[in-house]
């Protein structure tokens, strides 16, 4: 935990920021499972600035349903997986909140193959200029890894 809030600490003094999404092809069930993790700061600030809104915050248990709507919202428009150029419809599980950490849930259904997958992640990325989003993929028996930012937003995903 306090090495976390240390790393925390360091990449809000240097203006650095940075999102995991950790994706995994389960070949039983023929789905995509997505879990996509941020600091929480980060997306209330993109959000109240998409918005024009100042009164969001994602950890008041005050306004449950529309901080839901508002982060499925967020990442429905920006994160997205094409396979052969069409886009795959994802459904929202939810989200939860960890030490400042918000953990989206997100699963595509019906994917029969690991073939011709491109990742679209715009994350955060209008918002802060050094913005990184590490991508762990597994699609296959191995785990890959890439880091995506604001010039480099597409990732071609093999397995």
């Amino acid at each position: 935990m306090l090495n976390l809030l240390l790393f925390i600490s360091f990449f809000n003094l240097h203006d650095h920021h940075i999102s995991v999404c950790d994706l995994v092809y389960n070949e039983q069930n023929k789905s995509i499972e997505i879990i996509h993790t941020a600091i929480v700061g980060d997306l209330e600030k993109a959000l109240k600035k998409d918005l024009n809104r100042k009164g969001i915050d994602l950890l008041s248990e005050a306004n449950l349903d529309e901080n839901e709507a508002l982060v499925s919202q967020y990442f429905e428009d920006n994160f997205q997986i094409f396979q052969n150029e069409k886009e795959l419809k994802h459904s929202w599980i939810g989200y939860e909140v960890i030490d400042n950490e918000l953990r989206a849930y997100i699963e595509i259904e019906g994917v029969l193959n690991t073939e011709n997958l491109m990742l679209k992640d715009y994350f955060l990325t209008e918002h802060f200029r050094k913005q990184k989003n590490m991508v762990h993929y597994k699609l296959g028996d191995k785990l890959k890894t890439k880091v995506l930012s604001r010039r480099l937003t597409d990732l071609g995903l093999t397995p």
